[in-house]
């Protein structure tokens, strides 16, 4: 049985790093952030961060200096 608490960040951090700034969609979208209030529970708070920072930085042109973009 693998600890995901435990390996996850390590392999998010890694995968993020192979494909910073390639703008790789297929990539991007194989990083699944919760969708629902109970999906939550299955992801701790620093998994959740790492998420969100490496959908952006391998999406790294699809970011703008908007407000729309931060909310």
């Amino acid at each position: 049985m693998v600890n995901t608490t435990i390996t996850a960040p390590g392999a998010i951090v890694a995968i993020t790093l192979i494909y910073l700034k390639s703008n790789n969609k297929q990539v991007a979208d194989r990083i699944r952030l919760p969708q629902t209030f109970e999906a939550m529970d299955y992801v701790t708070p620093n998994q959740l961060i790492l998420k969100v920072l490496a959908r952006n930085l391998i999406m790294w042109d699809q970011i703008d200096c908007t407000n729309g973009w931060v909310k």
